[in-house]
């Protein structure tokens, strides 16, 4: 029997182009994705006798369907030991920090390590049935995201520091993509990575349109915010999560503390890239 202690890391979307849907209802896309040193914890002991299970530290979880559940499952013929894991979550669940994606990623790095027999491309294909987001933390960093999720290229580290600000609300996907489709659906053409990077700016979410205009405390919060002169806020994949720049660590302490002041049931966290 061991015991492993795993750091579960958190994305940012630094930019966020959205296509019209496939015929499968999909949305290829095009986004930028930043690992920061936000994280869940998970604790894994491996045992000799093959049995699974997982515990965690939020009560509103639901096992069964937690996508490290889904990960097992998946591999469970490949797997000849026992786990139990317990995950200590920090990431804000529907926060669009990819928590629960960055979960299965993880484990599923994990696993690799313990089962050199398992490929890369037997965990990218796996990752690719979980989620999205999954295939991304199989390698983290920063890198583009295209298609469904499923094509990663790595671009070079650019070091930053963040303030995250959640307001405490669940957005969950889908509802976000259907609203944005019923109301301002995606006449973007597809394009390559080359022209995708050419053209995005800092903090561009094709989502941004679609929550500001059904949950009306982000613009109320946008405007706290600029009539404080502190720095504009971005949205981070469909939300809750909200994010802004800061010039370097110290400096996001101190913006985070005085949004804490002026929003004190919000979560306002900062961190910086890995």
């Amino acid at each position: 029997m061991s015991t492993h202690i795993l750091k579960s890391y958190a994305k940012l979307n630094l930019a966020l182009h959205l296509y019209p849907p496939r015929p499968d209802g999909y949305h290829p896309l095009h986004s930028i994705f930043q690992s920061i040193t936000l994280h869940d914890t998970l604790t894994i002991i491996l045992s000799k006798e093959k049995t699974y299970n997982l515990t965690t530290s939020d009560s509103t979880l639901n096992n069964t369907t937690n996508l490290i559940t889904k990960a097992y499952t998946l591999l469970q013929n490949d797997i000849p030991f026992g786990l139990s894991i317990h995950l200590e979550k920090q990431i804000p669940i529907g926060g669009g920090l990819g928590g629960g994606s960055s979960n299965a990623g993880y484990f599923l790095q994990f696993l690799q390590q313990q089962l050199p027999s398992l490929s890369i491309q037997q965990l990218h294909t796996v990752s690719t049935q979980l989620g999205s987001d999954v295939p991304f933390f199989l390698t983290g960093a920063r890198a583009v995201v295209s298609g469904i999720g499923e094509t990663i290229e790595p671009l070079p580290a650019s070091p930053q520091a963040y303030v995250l600000i959640n307001p405490n609300i669940l957005l969950p996907t889908p509802s976000i993509y259907q609203a944005f489709d019923n109301e301002t659906p995606s006449t973007r053409t597809p394009q390559t990575t080359k022209n995708f990077l050419k053209q995005s700016t800092l903090g561009e979410n094709d989502f941004k349109e679609i929550v500001w205009k059904n949950y009306p405390l982000y613009p109320i919060l946008e405007t706290a915010l600029n009539e404080a002169k502190l720095p504009p806020i971005y949205l981070s994949g469909s939300g809750a999560t909200v994010y802004m720049c800061a010039d370097s660590q110290e400096h996001a302490q101190k913006l985070a503390d005085k949004i804490q002041a002026l929003f004190p049931g919000y979560w306002v966290r900062p961190t910086h890239t890995l």
